[in-house]
């Protein structure tokens, strides 16, 4: 068997640590980083499709719907049918966009955090690598 270190181990390892560190952060709001992720993308986005949604997560659409659930549960996002019956649209709700504002102080937090443990070079590195990898889906 070959020793070579394993990219995929490594970054899915990577992940799992980032997550906890703003898991932690986000817990002030009773949110997870993948919540948080949907907040965050839709209040920039603004309306968007749920494929848009997925591709703009990188997301499988099963991983979407079930991430989606709790936070149409509790009034924090409304889903609508688009000009076509097919598709529909994603958006804030009035208490999705107040969430998303509250949890923002908690996730500067953990971003201030990470960027401090790793240092302004490696966080630099951290963004540029990331962007390459998502870049290898197209």
């Amino acid at each position: 068997m070959n020793s070579e270190a394993c990219f995929n181990l490594h970054l899915r390892q990577a992940t799992r640590v980032m997550n906890q560190i703003y898991d932690q952060h986000l817990a002030q709001c009773a949110l997870k980083t993948s919540q948080f992720a949907i907040l965050r993308t839709l209040y920039f986005l603004g309306e968007v499709s749920q494929k848009q949604l997925q591709e703009a997560l990188v997301l499988e659409q099963t991983t979407l719907t079930r991430n989606l659930q709790p936070l149409l549960r509790d009034g924090f996002l409304q889903i609508r049918r688009g000009s076509d019956r097919r598709q529909r649209l994603v958006s804030l709700t009035p208490l999705g966009q107040d969430l998303c504002l509250r949890a923002e102080d908690h996730w500067k937090l953990a971003q201030d955090a990470v960027r401090q443990r790793l240092g302004p070079e490696l966080s630099e590195d951290l963004l540029r690598i990331s962007r390459s990898v998502v870049a290898l889906k197209n």
